[in-house]
Formats: C-alpha cells, sequence, structure tokens
C-alpha cells in the first residue's frame, strides 16, 4: 500500500505513519511505521502485503468489514490517529483482483479530522503459491 498527502501531527516535523487493519475489533494487520514521510510506500519489507483468511458469512455479517486506519507512531506517548477508510465486504467481494484502489482518510470517532491524505491498497484472493511465498518469507524474516 501507499499514501499521500499524510497529515502531519507531530509539530516541526512530517508524520511516521504506519497502517492497522482491524475486522470486527481485532486487529490483524499492522505495516512498519515510514519516519518523516508524508507520502508512504509501504514494501514488503515494510509489511505491507498480509494474507488473512475469514469465513465468508462472518466477513457478509460484519457491520464494518474491514477497518484501514494510518496512524503516527511517537517514541513517547500515545500514537495518533490520522484517519482511516472502512472496506466492506461487498467491496472485497466484487474488488477486481489485482486493481489499486484510493480510499480518502477520514477521522474515527473522536478523532481529529485532518481533512487530507489518501491511502491507495490492492486486494486479491491468495493463490496456493502466495500462501507458500509468505510462509517462506516470514519463516525467514524471523531468523
Amino acid at each position: 500500500c501507499s499514501g499521500s498527502d499524510i497529515p502531519q501531527a507531530d509539530v516541526g516535523r512530517q508524520s511516521d505513519p504506519y497502517v492497522t487493519v482491524t475486522f470486527e475489533g481485532v486487529q490483524i494487520h499492522q505495516t512498519a511505521y515510514l519516519s518523516n514521510n508524508p507520502n508512504p510506500i509501504w514494501t514488503l519489507r515494510k509489511k505491507s502485503l498480509f494474507i488473512w483468511k475469514v469465513d465468508a458469512l462472518e466477513l457478509f455479517n460484519s457491520s464494518s468489514g474491514l477497518v484501514f486506519e494510518v496512524k503516527d507512531y511517537d517514541a513517547v506517548g500515545e500514537d495518533e490517529s490520522l484517519g482511516a477508510f472502512n472496506v466492506r465486504a461487498h467491496t472485497l467481494y466484487k474488488w477486481p483482483d489485482d486493481q489499486r484502489k484510493v480510499f480518502a482518510l477520514k477521522p474515527l470517532s473522536g478523532e481529529t479530522d485532518f481533512k487530507q491524505g489518501k491511502i491507495a491498497i490492492r486486494v486479491r484472493r491468495a493463490t496456493e503459491y502466495d500462501m507458500e511465498f509468505m510462509e517462506t518469507f516470514n519463516s525467514k524474516q524471523a531468523s
């Protein structure tokens, strides 16, 4: 995934953005943070890619689908929400393989509205090869 025009939450420097992905309130993925970067590009090594397994009924019964939230990493204090967007089951189901879509960041309830920032993501159904690749990649990263 990549971002553009990510809001500046810190005084005197750009944000250190990362993305979390939640489903039904449970975090299922998190990218690495990229220091001082208003236009981040998360690569495989920065944890942009993940495989998520879900039952179709559970997905379609979800009220909010997948929630992608961009946060500003802070070494001291609490990380600040820079905005979020959600992708509902119907959108995921109809998403053409490998098509890139751009989503505007909107504030979560009670959070600051920075009125800027976009995230681009690609979604596709994982193949057996994808699952083997990720398993191999993750095991190499762990060693």
